[in-house]
């Protein structure tokens, strides 16, 4: 079915009933019959879903949790974690999404689980060995538990208007909890899918997160409602992507771009799919390129955790736009640049992007439910990103990195997501970081860290210097430094924070020396 067609299905029918009648309608259309959802140990076929998202759903009634209760719900990249989700917002239950225990969010007893409205933690079995699990009996592969930090006075989500809670990354600061009301959580899903245009002969590669709303909302599901099949990958890396590949054989994959980059230097031959889908941080065009030549059309989009997809070029577009730009905005969404009065848009002027979107989120809340309004959040009814863009041709969006990771530097306002796309052109430089050093003379300083290829020996001084031979001189990093790996958040991002501890901790030991 077309995005138009569940539209229609969904303009009369309430909140809690949307999900469950696209699923109902997936399955039954015959259209889906050799469609799957897979992964490395099992597969479901499309036709077998409604009876497996019952069969969750009395595992659950018969383990005390009512219609009414909100659960948190810890998973990984699985079809049994897959049907868990579809299960849950089958049946209208209000729950937030986790990576399962010990992984990202949930390493170290992360307090975002214990939130005191949600009364159960339902979690599914780690990746393992798939030895004695039936996707039939959901009692080998879920557990449910009391969550103990419950607070029945606490303010609880309605039966009659059921929510989802995503965790923001907390890349920059402390991560909070985003609400989405169903009807404009679906409508994002209905974008995503209007967008990308899935059907039946679509094979998803999907190792980006599920318990994200990039996974989730701009993947699975809407690959889903299209009819697609989808191989769910935990923990993806180059050799495991590759396996799965041959297996899956898929057509389409959605990917961060670092893993994007990852990929295209792990390959020996190219692979045609018929495009591949890029979100999160800027892809460098040297990547962009390479990943072309290797796999055809590459597509951006660009979207946050409170406003599901914003803005997605398309197939159709010159390959100028789809390298450069994130597209145009998607149904419902109006976006405009600060330092540009409202109407009056130009291309090339930059500031920080604030969205309308007629399906974003509620708001924040807190461990308790109530209502939270972060400083600076909003301007008026207009959501802040905190991300630099300007306007592109044609419409389009380009989103150059975070505001609050920008410079002046020579007088020069540089993004430091241009400066690591500029490193990433250098030979041997398989990852990059920079973060932001002392004020000076001529500014902030810069620190750039790097991870490198292991055939290549260089030292950082070695490739500052390289790098300025190629690069503007405000550009250039104070001081180069070499890790074996970036810090990384569960989503797959740079872990800002320590990061910049990191750069501090540098910082002041060159202040002592």
């Amino acid at each position: 079915m077309s995005s138009e067609s569940y539209n229609a299905m969904a303009s009369a029918l309430p909140d809690r009933q949307l999900f469950r009648s696209l699923f109902h309608a997936v399955a039954r259309n015959t259209n889906n019959n050799a469609s799957i959802l897979a992964d490395s140990h099992h597969q479901c076929a499309y036709s077998e879903i409604p009876e497996r998202l019952d069969e969750i759903q009395r595992f659950l009634t018969e383990s005390s949790v009512n219609g009414g209760d909100c659960i948190t719900l810890e998973i990984n990249n699985s079809v049994r974690a897959a049907l868990s989700v579809l299960a849950l917002l089958d049946a209208g239950y209000s729950f937030m999404t986790l990576p399962v225990p010990g992984q990202g969010a949930r390493a170290g007893g992360n307090a975002v689980a214990a939130a005191a409205f949600s009364r159960w933690i339902l979690t599914v079995s780690a990746d393992k060995p798939a030895n004695g699990i039936s996707l039939s009996a959901p009692a080998t592969y879920l557990s449910i538990e009391p969550n103990p930090h419950f607070d029945p006075a606490s303010r609880i989500p309605s039966d009659d208007d059921p929510r989802l809670f995503f965790r923001t990354s907390g890349s920059l600061g402390t991560a909070k909890l985003a609400a989405f009301s169903y009807r404009p959580f679906f409508k994002n899903v209905l974008n995503a899918l209007e967008r990308r245009g899935f059907d039946p002969s679509h094979r998803l590669a999907l190792p980006t997160p599920i318990f994200h709303s990039y996974g989730l909302g701009a993947g699975l599901l809407p690959a889903l409602a299209g009819g697609a099949s989808i191989d769910l990958q935990a923990r993806s890396n180059i050799l495991k992507y590759l396996e799965r590949e041959e297996v899956f054989e898929p057509n389409v994959a959605y990917v961060t771009p670092a893993f994007c980059e990852t990929l295209i230097r792990g390959r020996r031959s190219g692979r045609f799919y018929e495009f591949m889908v890029t979100s999160g941080d800027r892809i460098s065009e040297s990547a962009f390129r390479r990943c072309e030549d290797l796999h055809g059309p590459l597509v951006n989009q660009y979207g946050t955790t409170e406003m599901g997809m914003v803005s997605a070029s398309e197939l159709h577009m010159p390959y100028d736009l789809r390298c450069r730009t994130v597209g145009r905005p998607v149904d419902g969404v109006e976006y405009r640049i600060t330092e540009i009065p409202a109407g009056e848009g130009t291309e090339g002027t930059a500031g920080e992007l604030q969205i309308r979107h007629a399906y974003g989120f509620d708001g924040y809340v807190d461990l308790k439910g109530n209502t939270l309004v972060p400083p600076n959040a909003f301007d008026g009814d207009w959501y802040r990103t905190g991300d630099l863009a300007t306007m592109g041709p044609e419409g389009t969006l380009v989103v150059l990195g975070r505001c609050d990771l920008s410079v002046n530097r020579d007088g020069v306002l540089l993004p430091l997501a241009e400066v690591e796309s500029r490193m990433r052109e250098l030979e041997g430089v398989d990852e990059v970081a920079v973060a932001p050093g002392p004020a000076g003379i001529r500014g902030r300083g810069l620190l750039a860290f790097c991870v490198m290829s292991p055939k290549l020996e260089v030292t950082g001084q070695q490739l500052r210097a390289t790098y300025a031979t190629k690069a503007p001189r405000y550009s250039v990093p104070d001081t180069v430094h070499l890790l074996s790996a970036l810090p990384k958040l569960e989503s797959g991002k740079v872990d800002r924070q320590a990061l910049a501890k990191l750069a501090q901790e540098i910082v002041q030991a060159g202040a002592a020396d």
